[in-house]
């Protein structure tokens, strides 16, 4: 992972948000997928970038409906700049 991509992870995570996941965790799912080996903060933060990703684009097209309907011309204007 690049230091720029973990820098932008770092800030919406930290070790000890991961911990307190890790921690609430029961490990009762029968068909949980379970490892031995895993470094935890790492694959928060590679979890983070990924998700976070998914989260903005949904959120954009949340505000893009919104939009449309108070000024659609600017809403049409932001998804040609966009794409």
């Amino acid at each position: 992972m690049s230091k720029e991509l973990r820098e932008e992870a770092q800030k919406f995570v930290n070790e000890d948000i991961i911990k307190q996941v890790f921690f609430q965790c029961g490990n009762t799912m029968p068909n949980g997928m379970y490892v031995d080996e895993i470094e935890l903060i790492e694959y928060s933060e590679k979890l983070i970038l990924v998700v976070g990703k998914e989260i903005a684009k949904a959120e954009r097209e949340e505000i893009l409906k919104i939009l449309d309907n108070v000024n659609p011309e600017v809403a049409k204007l932001i998804r040609e700049r966009r794409g």
